[in-house]
């Protein structure tokens, strides 16, 4: 049994080193194909290998191509993956890493090499206390808050060699936010706690889950006085995995493993969340404007409006069971022509961790 699985293991890395040489050759001959090169041509070797070079960048799908294949012998040779974007964890954890580097970006957060200036700081806190006065000229109940990043919370899976601060730069900016006056939630505490329970992220996707989600909306409505479902007595189901915006293992697609061996096949639903229509929802988060989803059977009769980025979708669920008309957008549609369309009756302001500096660019006029 033991040389079946030697000869079969090394089967299939000859097999994929022969696709590597494959794809090589099929970019090659559309290369020629195209009549980009001028192989006729008595051109020098320098020229050659500087236009070639050039079209090879052109060409980025077949770049692409390789370096997924690229990642995938590295991970069956040497159980690594080749790109700068992705970091490979223990029990083939995924991370983002969104500069390719420990200094800037998701990993800059996690090392806390990455800050804001004085200035950055003086500057997003002055547009939140703008912020703050205008909602409670109108008297809407408002909250910011964050998606943190995956490496923050389950920091047990991030390769060694980045040494983890627990303070990011948003930690530091949320408590100076709040020193403010300006209402914020944190949702890290809670959500490293609520992992021992569930799983509050996906293992191959950037993302919290809907577990994840409604940790950080459980101390939004907990601010505004609101009753939920606690964690322990929800009805949680485990399903098979469907695909939409915020989860379809998205860092596996980075590196053209998902359907070869990065997949997540289960999924945590709570009950509120049953039958949802993410195809429908997707097809309307893709046209990035402001939409409602109404529920008759919400709840509350109120109105939310959530704005936010990509780590906004695993809330709706959770604002569509407690709100009769939940509101959603981008950041970008925060203005004083969509609140005074919308008429909330409450507001969430979401942003990812590695992106909290677009907290200074949100701009009511």
């Amino acid at each position: 049994m033991g040389s079946k699985r030697f000869v079969l293991k090394y089967v299939n890395a000859y097999i994929i080193i022969l696709l590597i040489f494959f794809m090589f050759a099929v970019t090659v001959i559309f290369t020629f194909s195209d009549g980009e090169l001028y192989p006729d041509s008595e051109v020098g070797i320098d020229e050659y290998l500087s236009d070639f070079e050039g079209i090879w960048d052109k060409h980025t799908y077949r770049k692409d191509s390789l370096s997924h294949v690229d990642s995938i012998i590295s991970f069956y040779l040497m159980r690594d993956i080749r790109s700068n974007r992705v970091e490979l964890g223990e029990d083939n954890w995924l991370f983002f890493n969104s500069s390719g580097s420990d200094d800037d970006g998701t990993f800059g957060d996690y090392t806390g090499k990455r800050t804001f200036t004085d200035e950055e700081y003086k500057n997003i806190i002055a547009n939140m206390k703008l912020m703050d006065a205008y909602f409670k000229d109108l008297d809407i109940p408002y909250v910011v808050t964050y998606g943190p990043n995956k490496s923050s919370i389950y920091s047990e899976y991030v390769p060694e060699k980045y040494i983890h601060n627990q303070r990011s730069r948003t930690d530091i900016l949320f408590d100076n936010l709040k020193r403010n006056g300006i209402n914020v939630i944190n949702p890290k505490e809670m959500l490293i706690y609520n992992k021992k329970l569930y799983p509050v992220y996906y293992q191959y996707d950037t993302h919290w889950n809907q577990i994840g989600a409604y940790t950080a909306l459980v101390e939004v409505m907990s601010l505004w006085n609101k009753d939920v479902i606690s964690l322990n007595d929800m009805d949680i189901g485990e399903e098979k995995m469907i695909y939409h915006t915020s989860a379809k293992d998205d860092l596996a697609h980075m590196i053209g493993m998902r359907d070869i061996r990065f997949h997540d096949s289960i999924d945590y639903i709570p009950q509120y969340a049953a039958g949802i229509d993410w195809t429908k929802l997707d097809d309307e988060l893709d046209k990035e404007q402001l939409f409602c989803i109404s529920s008759d059977d919400a709840l509350y009769d109120e109105r939310i409006f959530l704005a936010g980025d990509s780590f906004k979708v695993a809330m709706i669920p959770f604002l569509q069971y407690y709100f009769k008309e939940v509101f959603i957008g981008t950041l970008e549609n925060i203005s004083d022509d969509s609140i005074a369309q919308i008429k909330p009756d409450y507001v969430i302001i979401e942003v990812v961790e590695r992106n909290s500096e677009k907290l200074g660019e949100i701009t009511l006029n």
